[in-house]
Formats: structure tokens, sequence, C-alpha cells
């Protein structure tokens, strides 16, 4: 990779993907700054700045990122919900539904995404 492209890649950020495991009601499920994906991102931007959640599940969730309560993102069921200019380096992911939550059905995207690159043109882009 030549150094622009590198240069120009780190301006514009990082971005994750994850696919949560089931969920049994009224369990937590907890990220650190340790685990993947979390620990890519923190390794070059020390902080996540963008949280996306969608919730395809018939369960109600909600993500505390840091752990915090007064933080908290409700995603309805069925909802895509998204959060940036927030920054976080772990989170909980809460059933708060009587419902399991089956493998693979709620997804977080996870990211650190700079400021000055969010309308920013893709270098090559048409």
């Amino acid at each position: 990779m030549s150094p622009d492209i590198r240069a120009a890649s780190a301006d514009k950020g990082i971005l994750r993907y994850l696919s949560v495991p089931a969920l049994p009601a009224g369990t937590t499920l907890q990220y650190t700054d340790e685990v993947e994906p979390m620990r890519s991102i923190l390794r070059r931007y020390w902080m996540a700045t963008y949280l996306l959640i969608l919730n395809d599940s018939a369960a109600d969730i909600a993500v505390d990122p840091d752990y915090s309560a007064i933080r908290r993102l409700f995603a309805p069921a069925g909802a895509i919900v998204k959060r940036d200019d927030e920054m976080f380096v772990s989170f909980n992911i809460v059933n708060l539904s009587v419902e399991d939550v089956a493998a693979d059905v709620i997804r977080l995207e996870i990211g650190n995404q700079r400021p000055d690159s969010k309308g920013a043109r893709i270098i090559g882009g048409r």
C-alpha cells in the first residue's frame, strides 16, 4: 500500500462488524477493550466514536457504551439505531425482553470516524 493511500485511510477512520451470539432473556453480554472488535479499533485510534445497532430479533435490546446506563441506546425489535460522535472503549449488550435472542440476528457496526471525513469524498470514488 502506498504511503498516500495509507495516510488517506488513516484520516477516514475504521469500521468493524460484530454479530452477537445467542442472548438469553434478561442477560447482559459484555465487550471489554481487550476483545475484538474493540482491540483493533483502540490499537490505532484509542477510542470508538461510531455505533450502529441492527436489531432483526423480536426482542428489545439496549447497548450501554462504557457500561453506562446513562448513555444507554435502546434498540426496539426490528429497529436500526445509530449514534456517532460519542467516545467509548467498551460496551454492554442487554436483552430487555422475556424472549431469548438467537445468534446472528443482532449485528453491530463499531468504528472510529473522523469528524472531517463524514462528508468527505473518497479518493478515487466516482
